[in-house]
């Protein structure tokens, strides 16, 4: 990259302000860094598989296509293609297209089949650049024969390496500010100084989506085999409007087999899976069908997580009613949260003091479920 130009952005715009920020306003500025075919068959062209890791792969080539002009690269993207939105191909994927031709992965169409056939048969190498899971390296081993005795080269990149950056196009920031008040890019120490403080900065505005992803990375310490999962396999249907399924969804249809698979895809991974609900057991998810409905037909042992509130009571006693009516055992417990300094005075003598919660009888719960 033109290091130069990326610095004369950071000083004159102060919201391109790392070499990270630089090359995405250099890979937005090139429309055509990705393509979906090659042009020049007397070339060595290189197919590149893989997901966010194999698109800086390519683009790095690309941009730089002045230091290898013998070469030509293309990779397996979407048509909608984004560095942060866009559904991304993984390499477990690309072993499905050369047994069955197929032109999906996860769910996603990724141009036709046609297309993927003819960027595979036009290519001489094909690299592997992608974070790497064990679902992939899986299928690589499947891959790598079938490619060779198609006449191609394997090349296969490490994981790159993953640094965290920050969003500064919002507020102040100490790069921002630094900047601002010095006209250039800080130095190494300077930088080390500067994320430390932008991290502690960060710590103490955690929002629900880093919740989130701190916890799935401790389940991720406890069990590696979980990064196989992406976030759509985990969260089949996700929806912006916060409201019922049956609303939010709007004309989509949510279908029971493709749940079912995605669960068989988590169970892969683990011993035990827990399916949260959405809202209370009769928010409907479509018409007839309503959020109780998934205890049996996933076959799954039901956890009754019942409010603290002032008011909670009545909410309480219909849920079990409901259960006991449809005749399905469960376990209940009250979740200590709104109004827990009042809950001990104002609900807790209703329930005689026979109650679990779940911030002190988590084992006994787990035990009886």
């Amino acid at each position: 990259f033109d290091y130069q130009d990326i610095e004369d952005h950071a000083i004159d715009e102060p919201i391109l302000m790392t070499d990270y920020t630089g090359y995405l306003h250099n890979w937005f500025a090139n429309k055509d860094v990705q393509t979906n075919a090659f042009t020049d068959l007397d070339r060595t062209n290189v197919l590149i598989i893989g997901n966010s890791h194999g698109t800086d792969t390519h683009n790095a080539l690309r941009q730089n296509a002045h230091l290898f002009d013998e070469l030509e690269v293309v990779i397996i993207h979407h048509p909608e293609s984004n560095l942060w939105t866009s559904p991304q191909y993984q390499v477990r994927c690309f072993l499905g297209f050369l047994i069955t031709m197929s032109n999906t992965c996860e769910g996603e169409e990724f141009w036709t089949r046609a297309v993927l056939e003819t960027m595979y048969q036009d290519a001489d190498v094909i690299l592997f650049s992608t974070r790497w899971s064990w679902k992939d390296l899986r299928a690589l081993q499947h891959i790598i024969p079938i490619i060779k005795s198609d006449g191609k080269t394997a090349v296969i990149t490490s994981n790159s390496p993953e640094q965290p950056h920050t969003d500064l196009t919002k507020g102040d920031t100490p790069l921002k500010n630094f900047i601002k008040a010095h006209k250039r890019l800080p130095d190494k120490a300077e930088r080390i100084s500067i994320e430390r403080m932008t991290f502690q900065n960060a710590s103490e505005n955690t929002t629900i989506i880093e919740v989130n992803k701190k916890l799935f990375d401790i389940a991720c310490k406890l069990n590696p085999e979980l990064r196989c999962l992406s976030l759509k396999t985990i969260v089949p249907y996700q929806f912006k409007l916060p409201a019922a399924p049956m609303v939010a969804k709007n004309e989509h249809t949510i279908n029971i087999n493709f749940l079912e698979h995605k669960l068989q895809e988590i169970e892969k991974y683990c011993d035990v899976v827990l399916i949260e609900g959405a809202g209370g057991l009769l928010v409907p998810v479509e018409e007839g069908l309503f959020m109780v409905d998934f205890i049996s037909i996933f076959n799954a042992s039901t956890l009754l997580v019942c409010p603290s509130r002032l008011g909670s009571i009545n909410d309480t006693l219909l849920s079990r009613y409901l259960l006991e009516d449809k005749k399905i055992p469960y376990v209940w417990a009250i979740n200590l949260f709104e109004d827990k300094d009042s809950f001990a005075e104002v609900s807790a003598p209703f329930y005689r003091n026979d109650f679990l919660t779940l911030q002190e009888n988590i084992k006994e719960i787990a035990n009886k479920l």
